[in-house]
């Protein structure tokens, strides 16, 4: 609002005007109720205490002017009733005292959701100098809407009016009139508020005027309002505080959960929070401005905010502690948030009769949402000991919140008044709740990172069995010039390879491709290596070197699956391959024809059949997983089969490279098989043979020159 900005802009001055209004004020003799009649305006402000002529209902309308009848400054209020706004009489009410009917005896706003009318009018003889500016600053407690007529004139308006409709009502702020300038001399004025109570919850407190207007000099009277405010808006921070306390959590917990992505108390939790923020964000608006209507809030917090705030814990607290056993929760939890939104919505829709029936059944609906939230912390604290006692408080925050208005019958109070702001009890039950749900986030903080240094333990050791398995040299073989690149997708990857020399001077060669990363993939190549180099011991045919290593595979997979291809190479250059539905090698660059079998471990009866041909000398056999063909680019394009046929008779390093350069996203291995006509051994600087197992390594090529 325009005012708040300028208010902390010339709080100084403001201040310091309103001290010597008042103190003029309460230098002359304090007006009482008989005194009224007769002011004299200087920098005095006067409270209007009365006694107000007061009558409920509404007035007549005069059909020649169209105007209230009660307004009128001639009108005889002689037969109404009375009534003093004089601090401390019965029925006012200040913002520290109790609540007490507000009219006079037997007035039915008092004690009831009824609405209607009440006029408010008051005689009074003004003595002032000329041309003297006057203002009047209406009443700062008053439900929920009214008029103000001078003379007979409507001089403004606190709420929302409109022809042929109920008037709308927002929180009691204080509002400033300006009135015409004061004659030399005495005159007398008539002020008339026609006041309006809207339906709403059962309150005694509510109705009419319920504090005194202040009268007199413009300018003491503009500085009494702006000091008004600092005080109406330092007394009502809680809930915008509270908002953006609530809001900073909300991002905290929200940033947790991309911590850890699989515990959903966290989006419970943040959705909780958010929850907050708009409802105490939103009781801001209402309190600050006349954006929100009185009776708009009553349902946001009784029809919404109550029953979806506990409901949001109990299935916090629920989901927190895992309580899946007891799979009945969520729908008790949705049943009682429905039941308790019809009793409130059924109020004011529903015939009078029902309408009571709905109001009795909205203690009965609450009470069943405090005894779930009661029966899942009592699961807590037998399923999780000290966690659950922690959590244990957090009953007493959201039972004090669904029942202040019970509760203060018995008198619990609503809240605290602390250095002139005012705390209320539901916002105590968010710092209750805040502190409960931080320290268990802290405990479930400090398990997250143990658990993570528990993976990153496990993720050392994979990596470490990788190492091991991953053959840094590759076995120097006459006759065979042997090349070998690997590049993991991932710290662990699932490709395998092992090359091992026959007794009868030939080539092993065992390529596969585990389904899965991490861990799990590198146990089970652990698995399949050590299965394959102790099977090489005792047998060198392809096809029974599979069909054993399927074997070990059975019941072991977990889900997934392994593709493997096993070939044997002999000095005069025949070549076995069997295929357990693995890419096919390539010869000179040409797709080798296979028939193929299924992956190991899907089938115990599985056959792999040999497939023999000749390999001439000097032609290079090529052995990839399929991470070369399924690179993709940033356009989402496939590195393919085609463009793998063009490169197929490239050295190693080269074809890994141009996957890796294309888009890599799954784990690459290439090696590749050259045989040779004689042995030349090599120099310590001409030999290169290593193979590079970490991703962000380039590989070497491990090379053995020809026989």
């Amino acid at each position: 609002m325009p005012f708040v900005s300028w208010i902390f802009r010339h709080a100084p001055g403001v201040v310091a005007t309103a001290a010597l209004s008042v103190a003029s004020a309460y230098a002359l003799p304090a007006p009482g109720p008989a005194d009224l009649d007769q002011i004299s305006v200087g920098n005095a402000v006067y409270a209007l205490n009365g006694p107000w002529r007061v009558q409920l209902g509404d007035s007549p309308i005069d059909p020649s002017t169209n105007a209230p009848l009660w307004a009128a400054a001639d009108f005889d209020d002689s037969g109404w009733g009375t009534m003093s706004l004089a601090p401390g009489h019965p029925g006012i009410e200040t913002y520290n005292r109790t609540y007490e009917p507000v009219l006079f005896p037997g007035h039915p706003l008092a004690s009831s959701v009824d609405s209607g009318w009440a006029w408010y009018r008051l005689r009074l003889r003004v003595n002032a100098a000329r041309d003297v500016p006057l203002a009047l600053m209406g009443p700062r407690l008053v439900e929920d809407a009214y008029q103000l007529y001078v003379n007979g004139r409507l001089a403004g308006s606190f709420g929302k009016f409109a022809p042929g409709k109920k008037p709308t009502g927002f929180f009691p702020f204080p509002k400033l009139f300006e009135l015409a300038p004061a004659q030399s001399g005495s005159r007398d004025v008539v002020l008339v508020f026609r006041v309006w109570l809207g339906a709403g919850p059962p309150d005694p407190s509510q109705g009419g005027m319920r504090s005194a207007p202040l009268l007199g000099n413009a300018a003491s009277i503009a500085a009494i309002w702006r000091l008004t405010w600092m005080e109406h808006i330092r007394y009502l921070s809680a809930p915008a505080l509270d908002a953006a306390f609530s809001l900073l959590l909300a991002i905290f917990v929200i940033g947790m959960s991309f911590f850890d992505r699989s515990d959903r108390v966290y989006l419970w939790a943040a959705t909780a929070f958010l929850m907050t923020v708009t409802f105490t964000a939103g009781a801001s608006v209402y309190y600050l401005t006349d954006l929100l209507s009185g009776r708009l809030t009553w349902i946001a917090f009784d029809g919404f905010f109550l029953p979806l705030h506990i409901g949001m814990w109990t299935m916090i607290w629920w989901v927190w502690f895992d309580l899946r056993k007891a799979r009945w929760i969520p729908g008790a939890i949705a049943a009682v948030i429905v039941a308790a939104m019809a009793c409130v919505f059924g109020q004011l829709l529903a015939a009078p009769g029902a309408g009571e029936v709905l109001s009795s059944a909205w203690i009965p609906v609450r009470l069943a949402g405090v005894a779930l939230l009661v029966v899942v912390i009592l699961m807590a604290i037998r399923a999780r000991g000290l966690e659950g006692w922690i959590a244990a408080p957090s009953v007493i925050p959201l039972v004090w919140e669904q029942f202040v208005s019970e509760l203060e019958k018995f008198g619990v109070p609503p809240g605290w008044n602390l250095w002139g702001v005012e705390v209320w009890s539901g916002i105590v039950g968010d710092l209750l709740l805040i502190g409960a749900l931080a320290l268990l986030l802290f405990r479930r903080l400090l398990k997250s990172v143990r658990r993570q240094r528990q993976v990153a333990l496990d993720l050392k050791q994979a990596q470490e069995v990788q190492q091991v398995l991953i053959p840094e040299d590759i076995p120097k073989i006459a006759g065979f010039r042997i090349e070998a690149v690997y590049h993991p997708a991932a710290e662990v990857g699932g490709d395998f390879f092992q090359i091992l020399k026959t007794a009868a001077g030939g080539v092993l060669i065992c390529v596969g491709d585990v389904s899965g990363k991490g861990l799990p993939a590198a146990m089970t190549v652990s698995l399949l290596v050590g299965a394959f180099r102790s099977l090489a011991q005792f047998q060198d045919s392809p096809a029974q070197v599979l069909a054993s290593m399927n074997a070990r595979m059975m019941g072991r997979s977990r889900g997934g699956f392994t593709t493997c291809l096993v070939l044997r190479i002999d000095p005069d250059g025949r070549l076995t391959a069997a295929n357990a539905g693995h890419i096919a090698p390539y010869v000179n660059g040409e797709e080798m024809a296979l028939e193929g079998g299924l992956p190991l471990g899907l089938a115990s009866d599985s056959s792999y059949p040999e497939t023999t041909l000749p390999l001439a000398l000097h032609q290079q056999l090529t052995l990839i997983t399929d991470g070369v063909v399924e690179a993709r680019n940033s356009s989402g394009e496939l590195l393919g089969f085609d463009r793998l046929a063009s490169m197929a008779a490239s050295p190693a390093q080269a074809i890994a490279t141009e996957a890796r350069n294309f888009g890599q996203e799954d784990d690459i291995t290439v090696v590749t098989v050259v045989r040779a006509e004689s042995w030349e051994p090599l120099t310590d600087a001409d030999d290169t043979s290593s193979v590079a197992w970490r991703p962000e390594k380039l590989a070497k090529p491990a090379v053995l020159g020809p026989a």
